[in-house]
């Protein structure tokens, strides 16, 4: 989705649809936001198609009141798991704090890539 849109038709909702079992609790939040981004590129795509601008006119088109009520219900899903956004304020702190670490590893000259043999010398 990141690097070619949508990528090929009914690719993603494949994928979804295959790794579904693997959660028979229904409860893996990266699925619901893949999910939920996808719904919203395509509702995007077809508000934009139809010069749509404002939400409040998608009760002039059926199918897509379908496709943001199909949203809704995925961003309800993702709530009821106890996902929150991190307010802003508290955001910004984290990246200050990140980036004071980074500040401090370039100080102590730590690049944080090391490599590790993966093999034991046996004698």
């Amino acid at each position: 989705m990141k690097k070619f849109s949508l990528g090929r038709p009914g690719f993603i909702m494949e994928c979804l649809h295959n790794a579904r079992p693997a959660f028979p609790k229904n409860n893996n939040l990266q699925l619901h936001f893949i999910y939920s981004s996808y719904v919203a590129r395509i509702l995007e795509r077809k508000m934009h198609f139809l010069g749509i601008t404002d939400l409040n006119d998608l009760n002039q088109y059926p199918e897509l009141q379908k496709d943001y009520r199909e949203l809704e219900t995925i961003e309800a899903i993702i709530k009821k798991l106890g996902y929150t956004d991190v307010p802003a304020g508290i955001y910004e702190e984290m990246l200050k704090q990140e980036e004071f670490k980074g500040e401090i590893q370039r100080d102590k000259n730590i690049s944080g890539k090391v490599k590790h043999n993966q093999f034991k010398t046996v004698n």
